[in-house]
């Protein structure tokens, strides 16, 4: 387990780059309303406004891996990534639940969040193995929180 989790931080880290384009926190979070509409979420204001708010604090808390001014285009890579790796696995996701996880994890405040490690994480925990089930969603949200609050995760 220890290697796919080493792996898929290496991968989320360079993903960035894979994906790269201009785009603001503003762009991301109506990009991600758009993506999880079609997937049968509503797409209200009030959803809109916690994408933007989310996908603000991830970009000014999580380590950045692209050029300094690309930080929403970082974290928005990272979440995409993420979805489409849970979409491989067949385990439904919305990039809202998944921007979630995150932002759930960077409440202290602190800057430099490794980030991809809170989503290599979350996915290790929700992917079934051999002979295994995977986490609920529930479960991998409560799993990341349990390791924030006892220092396995934090920044970097």
């Amino acid at each position: 387990m220890k290697r796919n989790v080493v792996a898929l931080v290496t991968l989320l880290m360079l993903a960035p780059n894979a994906f790269a384009q201009a785009y603001t926190n503003s762009s991301i979070a109506d990009i991600f309303a758009e993506r999880d509409q079609e997937r049968g979420v509503a797409s209200t204001n009030e959803r809109k406004e916690q994408l933007l708010e989310m996908t603000q604090r991830a970009a000014r808390q999580c380590h950045n891996n692209l050029a300094k001014g690309q930080e929403a285009e970082n974290i928005g890579n990272m979440i995409i990534f993420t979805r489409q790796k849970l979409d491989a696995a067949q385990v439904p996701i919305t990039h809202y639940e998944l921007l979630d996880v995150v932002y759930s994890a960077l409440g202290d405040g602190k800057t430099d969040w490794n980030c991809a490690s809170i989503l290599a994480m979350y996915l290790t925990l929700r992917v079934p193995g051999e002979g295994e089930s995977g986490l609920t969603h529930i479960g991998a949200y409560k799993t990341i929180q349990a390791s924030r609050d006892n220092g396995i995760l934090g920044p970097t």
